[in-house]
């Protein structure tokens, strides 16, 4: 969840909440849409209560976590996205609004599409990995496409030096991103919206990543590799080393924002890159950007076995055995669900960080947690969906300002530290 919200049911029907400027919920933004407002007085259009997308069915996965705009994959494997289109993301290009601006409440974007586009794909897809503007799937036999914004290369294609095209090759269509021979097949995909770095976990248990690597993100030294549009960044993914200088080789599951978190077989968690926000977990904070030190996976103090691990933007949460969850990081607008925000920004040593795996005791149970920027959405097992965090534009699912929402909030108008039930259909 950017600013916005999704969930789909067992039978494939699709709800979404939220931000609507750029018809990210699937819908055109509309006059009678409630208008939430920010701090420094933008309009948005949102929708705080889900409302189904009559416009897909036979969803079987969904992210909301690009910039205004949604990524689905069917059930018979093809991918549909649609909201903000500005680079492409949405998987065509040149797609002016379909929607007016009511009575002029807010402004609408030149660049969106708020019916699902079918993204060509050659073929079936098993899973998406969506950033800020950047769209990839995995598909079914293990490689990996990407389109849109290609920001530092991490779609997967080299950036041109000096700039052949109008967009310096930053914006792509379906686009097959090159593994080197060796890689195999990937398994799993994570795209980070805040540091333009892809990565994807193979077959093998190793993990490959591409795009910028300037905060060590990337899990390998980062250095000046690309032409001068790209700095320390690369389009052909490399592969994270361990601690002895060899390929890390055990990862069960990965996940990424300012810093890459890997969950090993022996149910451990490591993490490598930015520090600034606490988000390796080592009880620290730093900036060293470029430092061997942060490329080199670091052990997370956790004396719990991992089940389940979700890493995204500034924050980590990770579930143990027992169903607990624990998480560390930014913690400013109440994005870890603790009951507390600070309002502060923790940037190097500021109040609004846990630097150390912290247990959340709200959120015990909670299955598929799903983080976003600032935002979070999670699953009860009696399938019920809770979401706390920013709400700046209703991706809570209740306006902003109501249902306890807070206003110590760093740079939002409202956020909640604490977890509050999504009112959704309960069958469809």
């Amino acid at each position: 969840s950017w600013n916005h919200a999704c969930a789909v049911y067992e039978n494939g029907v699709l709800y979404c909440w939220g931000g609507n400027d750029f018809g990210q919920l699937g819908r055109p933004p509309s006059s009678s849409d409630p208008a939430c407002i920010e701090r420094d007085g933008t309009i948005h259009s949102c929708q705080p209560k889900p409302m189904p997308v009559l416009a897909i069915s036979d969803v079987a996965h969904v992210s909301a976590a690009g910039t205004d705009f949604t990524c689905a994959v069917k059930k018979d494997g093809k991918v549909y996205c649609w909201g903000r289109n500005q680079w492409g993301q949405v998987g065509v290009f040149d797609q002016d609004c379909a929607v007016p601006a009511p009575n002029g409440t807010f402004t609408v974007p030149t660049r969106c599409n708020p019916t699902p586009q079918l993204v060509l794909l050659p073929q079936k897809a098993t899973a998406l990995g969506i950033s800020a503007a950047t769209s990839c799937a995995l598909l079914e036999g293990g490689d990996v496409y990407c389109w849109g914004f290609n920001d530092g290369a991490r779609g997967g294609v080299a950036l041109q030096s000096p700039s052949t095209t109008p967009f310096d090759g930053r914006r792509h269509p379906p686009t097959k991103v090159q593994f080197p021979a060796e890689a195999g097949p990937m398994v799993q995909l994570n795209a980070s919206t805040s540091t333009n770095t892809t990565c994807a976990r193979a077959a093998s248990g190793q993990v490959w990543c591409w795009g910028k690597g300037h905060w060590g993100q990337a899990g390998r030294l980062p250095t000046l590799i690309g032409p001068s549009a790209c700095d320390h960044c690369s389009h052909v993914p490399g592969a994270v080393l361990d601690t002895d200088g060899t390929v890390l080789d055990d990862a069960a599951e990965i996940g990424g924002g300012t810093a890459t978190c890997v969950r090993r077989t022996d149910m451990t968690v490591w993490c490598f890159g930015w520090n600034a926000y606490a988000e390796l977990g080592n009880g620290s904070v730093d900036n060293l950007r470029g430092s061997v030190a942060n490329f080199i996976p670091e052990k997370v103090p956790l004396t719990v076995p991992v089940v389940e691990l979700v890493s995204r933007y500034n924050q980590v949460f990770v579930t143990d055995s027992a169903g607990d969850v624990w998480a560390w990081g930014e913690n400013r607008n109440g994005s870890l669900g603790d009951g507390t925000t600070t309002g502060a920004d923790c940037f190097l040593n500021g109040p609004g960080c846990v630097t150390s795996p912290k247990k959340i005791p709200a959120l015990t149970g909670m299955i598929g947690i799903s983080a976003g920027h600032r935002a979070m959405v999670a699953r009860k097992a009696d399938n019920t969906v809770w979401a706390w965090g920013n709400n700046t534009q209703a991706q809570l699912g209740h306006l902003p300002k109501s249902m306890g929402d807070v206003e110590t909030c760093a740079d939002t108008t409202a956020c909640n530290p604490t977890p509050s039930k999504v009112p959704l259909p309960t069958t469809q």
